[in-house]
């Protein structure tokens, strides 16, 4: 494995601190819960700034078009800082999970009419028709399928957890072909397309089922270049969401110590006694730990590393195992204050039982580690 520091370089601090600020203005404690109990997708004001204002949805695509050109490793930044405020939006379906997928696709016209759309904040973006862990250790296509007529490729079948599906303008879907797996692109509001938003743990991210019938669609990239495009997402997206998940568990022992240096109790603060400082100092180990190989997973990926594959599967178990424990020592450290609605402990807890089993739980990525027969 290559050496590599850990550490965030100055850019990556500046952003770092830039974004901090905005989300703690914007999607911080009482807005955070105020947003999960009004039921509306996302804060469209704050999307604004995100798109237009510091221009972070094109952070990892390609300048030609319309991007920052910027690396994985400052894309993992953002997404420390939309898991640490918890962000409710479409950040992580628009800017990792359609805009990786259509750059992957290698389909030049489509990205040069697209990508500028959603960088711009014109259009929100998703990607459908994914499957979990194969026993490989690599995503898999769902159940849609795609069959060429006469008037062009028509998808039917449907997809099941769809990011933010249900209000996404544009739908980048993986479907079955006859020569494997192929990417398409479809209208969110054309034809033949019904959305149904799905209840969740979660109540900060939102899915959705998907269902086509006959829908109308665009062929990206060459035949079967979904398979490739499959391989490509199978490193980057666990990396990415690892990178939330860090940024999130980060906040959860943030709290948990502030509280536990000024809660009294028996005359002491309750963080000197041994049960509560030996839990949160676990909590904050395992967190560090999973840091180092998110940040390490995303450098891979962009040096385009032979290790990549296998460190992604290390970020998301590691990360998903502290985020869990972080948000069950927070909400225990807390005490009374934890359990109840008005406090966003518990919308911290649901997003780590959420993002747990997403692309892959601990235990998946373990055996995809333990099949590769590396130490």
């Amino acid at each position: 494995m290559t050496t590599r520091s850990f550490n965030l370089d100055d850019d990556q601090l500046q952003l770092q601190q830039t974004l901090r600020t905005l989300f703690g203005r914007h999607s911080a404690g009482a807005a955070q819960v105020s947003l999960a109990e009004s039921g509306n997708d996302y804060d469209r004001a704050l999307w604004k700034l995100i798109c237009t204002d510091l221009g972070l949805v094109g952070i990892a695509t390609p300048e030609e078009f319309g991007g920052a050109g910027a690396s994985l490793s400052f894309l993992g930044v953002v997404l420390m800082e939309t898991g640490r405020a918890l962000y409710s939006g479409p950040y992580f379906s628009t800017a990792v999970l359609a805009c990786q997928a259509l750059i992957a696709s290698e389909d030049d016209q489509a990205q040069a009419e697209v990508l500028p759309r959603i960088t711009r904040g014109e259009a929100t973006a998703s990607l459908a028709g994914l499957a979990d862990l194969s026993p490989d250790g690599r995503l898999a296509a769902g159940r849609v399928r795609a069959s060429a007529t006469t008037g062009g490729w028509h998808l039917n079948g449907a997809a099941d957890h769809v990011w933010e599906g249900h209000y996404a303008d544009i739908l980048v879907v993986l479907a079955h072909t006859d020569d494997g797996v192929d990417l398409f692109l479809v209208e969110g509001d054309s034809g033949g397309v019904e959305r149904t938003a799905m209840p969740g743990i979660d109540l900060t991210r939102t899915f959705a089922r998907v269902s086509f019938t006959d829908a109308p669609a665009r062929h990206l990239g060459s035949p079967n270049r979904g398979t490739t495009v499959l391989a490509h997402l199978s490193a980057v997206l666990p990396a990415c969401l690892a990178a939330e998940q860090v940024g999130a568990a980060e906040h959860c022992v943030s709290l948990a110590v502030e509280y536990a240096k000024q809660r009294h109790q028996f005359g002491r603060p309750i963080g000197s006694f041994q049960a509560v400082k030996h839990q949160l100092v676990n909590a904050y180990m395992d967190n560090e730990s999973a840091k180092c190989a998110s940040l390490y997973a995303l450098a891979a990926l962009d040096a385009s590393d032979s290790d990549a594959s296998l460190m992604a599967h290390v970020a998301k178990a590691a990360a998903s195992d502290a985020f869990y424990k972080s948000a069950r020592a927070m909400i225990q450290t807390l005490g009374g204050i934890g359990y109840t609605w008005e406090h966003p402990a518990h919308l911290y807890l649901r997003r780590a039982v959420s993002s747990r089993e997403v692309f892959g739980s601990p235990s998946a990525h373990r055996r995809a580690l333990a099949d590769t027969g590396r130490p």
